[in-house]
Order: structure tokens, then C-alpha cells, then sequence
């Protein structure tokens, strides 16, 4: 898979077990699963892939992200195909073109240095992109198997969910990381962290929800552990 600024493809799997772990602990608790899993900054979706690859039998699988080609990318019905190459001006093309589309995706992650958004470019080699063309294709057919429903937003946008387990990958504190920033840098927004941890607060009180967080050991919240739990 095609790096991805901000990504978990490394730490997947790991991610993925701690659910687990939650989804056991959830039924030794109560009896009961987690009515649904969700993942407001979807992104590539590798943790979900994970996550579904293990079927942890959950009712209900949701994934929502606010980059408007990535989602374009996951709703399109037909295979993804990645072209064998891309010049340094096809690139630029892409970048100054308006359309969020699954192609722009493809050649603003793939073809971009360490997959932050049309940042800079870079040659793939055609092995390369052959390799994220047969992965992306993967990924979909699963994601299309488990009928993950899959939303373009921000994360205080999606439906409500009760007793759901949520996993949140948002831009971490201790960066420069800015939130829906488009391929021209147009509606670059520092992410709003003190919304945010009201947002995850108010999941478990009013919505008995449990709240994962990844995030890096320098942080303002007083999570100690680079997966942080509240429930």
C-alpha cells in the first residue's frame, strides 16, 4: 500500500487486537457487544481492515473521513485502476484540478512524497503503483463484503451511535498537522483539539460509547499510553 500521511498501515494489526481486547472485555462486562464500530478519521482505512478481517461481530461497521477524493475513491462502485505512471506535469494537473475524484486520490497519495496530499512530488515506479492498484482493490472488495457504510465529513457530523466502540486517529497535538487540507493548501484548518476531547467526553456520557485514541505520548489530555480508552 502507497504510504499515507498520518497512516497506521504499520501498526494495524496491533491497533486491531487492542479492539478486540475491548469487544472481549465489552461481553465479560456486560453480557452484551459493542452495537457498532466506527472510525471517524478512516483515512486508508488500514485499522479497519484489520478490524474486519477479524470479525469481531459487530452489527454495524462505519468509516467516515472529511478528505472529499479519499471518499470518492472508497464509494467508487468499480475497480480502481492506477495508472502505470505519472509525469511530474500530470501531477501538477492534478493538483491544480477542483474535481475531488478517485483518480485525484490516487495520484495526490500515491505520487506525492510520504503520501502527504499533492505536498511534493515524487516518481513512483510502476512496481509500485501496480502493488497499490492490487491493494486498494482488496480493500474495497472488503470493505463491499461487510457492508461498511463509509461517510465524507467531519467527525462531529456523523449519526449518533449508543454502545458503539470508537477508534479515533485525529492529527496529533504535539505536530503542525492541519485538518482538511486540499491539494491547492485551500480550507487549511488546525485541528481543534479541546472540541475534540469535548466531543469524546460527551460520546461516553450522554451515548455510552467507548472511545479509542491514538495518539503520541506528548499530550495536553493527560492520556498516558499512545492508545487511550475512555469509557
Amino acid at each position: 500500500m502507497t504510504q499515507y500521511h498520518g497512516g497506521k498501515q504499520r501498526h494495524a494489526l496491533w491497533l486491531a487486537k487492542i479492539i478486540e481486547q475491548e469487544q472481549i472485555k465489552q461481553v465479560e462486562r456486560t453480557n452484551k457487544r459493542y452495537t457498532a464500530y466506527v472510525e471517524p478519521f478512516l483515512g486508508m482505512g488500514s485499522v479497519m481492515e484489520e478490524v474486519l478481517k477479524m470479525d469481531l461481530r459487530f452489527t454495524c461497521y462505519y468509516g467516515n473521513d472529511m478528505q472529499e477524493s479519499l471518499i470518492a475513491l472508497w464509494h467508487k462502485k468499480k475497480e480502481v485502476i492506477v495508472p502505470k505512471q505519472v509525469s511530474r506535469e500530470e501531477w501538477w494537473r492534478w493538483k491544480q484540478s477542483t474535481d475531488d475524484s478517485a483518480e485525484k486520490a490516487i495520484v495526490g497519495f500515491g505520487c506525492s512524497l510520504r503520501g502527504v496530499y499533492f505536498g511534493a512530488y515524487r516518481d513512483a515506479p510502476s512496481g509500485l503503483l501496480a502493488q497499490y492498484e492490487s491493494k486498494l482493490n482488496q480493500r474495497k472488495k472488503l470493505f463491499t463484503q461487510h457492508n461498511l457504510v463509509i461517510s465524507c465529513g467531519d467527525y462531529d457530523t456523523m449519526p449518533e451511535f449508543k454502545h458503539a466502540l470508537i477508534y479515533c486517529d485525529p492529527p496529533y497535538q504535539i505536530k503542525a498537522y492541519y485538518y482538511n487540507q486540499s491539494s491547492l493548501g485551500r480550507n487549511k484548518v488546525k485541528f481543534d483539539h479541546a472540541k475534540f476531547q469535548s466531543w469524546c467526553e460527551d460520546q461516553v456520557a450522554r451515548n455510552h460509547n467507548t472511545v479509542l485514541v491514538s495518539e503520541q505520548s506528548e499530550c495536553h489530555f493527560n492520556w498516558p499510553k499512545t492508545v487511550s480508552t475512555w469509557r
